[in-house]
């Protein structure tokens, strides 16, 4: 994982490297495609803990799998218009996930 920008962090912790707030980033993103940005789990009104197992690791390959694909077509250069910054830098406008969801879309209802 690599930052793009730079972070400013402030803390009393002489242990804390930053690398922590970055990893919990990644994991606040996933979490968002998983739920409301992606597979829309919240809608889900399972009640046996079991059937919420089974659903969950269904999610997870799914998103690896538009991870992979996002990955795919990122390497292709094949990704949606890519945003620029005020810097004047261009910058993925979405995330790999929804790169590899938008295309999966795509691909499923052809016109």
């Amino acid at each position: 994982m690599e930052a793009h920008e730079r972070w400013s962090l402030v803390t009393n912790d002489p242990a804390l490297t930053g690398w922590e707030y970055a990893q919990r980033m990644w994991i606040e993103e996933a979490f968002r495609d998983l739920k409301s940005q992606g597979w829309q789990v919240e809608e889900a009104c399972l009640q046996a803990p079991d059937r919420m197992a089974n659903l969950w690791i269904i999610l997870v390959v799914a998103y690896t799998w538009m991870l992979f694909l996002g990955y795919a077509r990122w390497r292709q250069g094949r990704i949606s218009a890519p945003k620029r910054r005020p810097d004047g830098a261009y910058v993925r406008r979405w995330c790999l996930f929804r790169e590899g969801w938008t295309a999966f879309l795509k691909a499923s209802h052809p016109r």
